[in-house]
């Protein structure tokens, strides 16, 4: 049987490096210009993948706070984490870069967890379930940059055994 602590690991990963099911988050990111990153349907009330990476980074970096026992601070609205700095290349490479470390970070901080630091939290909102939710978090909008690659014929991922 398995623990929740190697089903969070398991899933973790899957969510932002590995291609078992779904598509990564680090495959979803793989390639893109900051042009094709700010590309939104013209007409349309959606967020671009730049966007979407800015909002998703938001909230896992004051996960991986709380994992290292700091103060989070969620003093943007959740509008504003869809409000990314900067416009260049060097400024998406930055912001992907960014992610993919704290993903790794976050992964590393996940497997020197042990099952009981779970039932030691005592917080209005469970360390299991922050988790969790930032997991489908990612895996939801990483489903929305596809498509928006899709969309804009940005999309050729390289082969997967799924």
């Amino acid at each position: 049987m398995v623990n929740s602590m190697d089903l969070i690991l398991h899933e973790c990963n899957n969510a932002s490096q590995a291609n078992d099911w779904f598509i990564s988050l680090k495959q979803a990111l793989a390639g893109l210009t900051a042009e094709q990153a700010s590309w939104k349907p013209e007409g349309e009330n959606i967020s671009s993948i730049w966007e979407l990476t800015s909002h998703m980074l938001y909230y896992k970096e004051r996960l991986f706070l709380r994992l290292q026992g700091k103060e989070t601070d969620y003093s943007l609205s959740n509008e504003e984490t869809f409000h990314p700095s900067g416009h260049s290349q060097a400024d998406w490479d930055q912001l992907v870069n960014r992610m993919l470390t704290l993903n790794d970070n976050l992964l590393n901080q996940l497997q020197t967890m042990r099952e009981t630091d779970f039932s030691n939290d005592t917080s209005d909102s469970p360390l299991w379930q922050h988790i969790s939710n930032i997991i489908h978090h990612d895996v939801y909008h990483t489903g929305q940059m596809v498509t928006l690659r899709k969309l804009q014929k940005a999309w050729h991922p390289e082969p997967q055994n799924a």
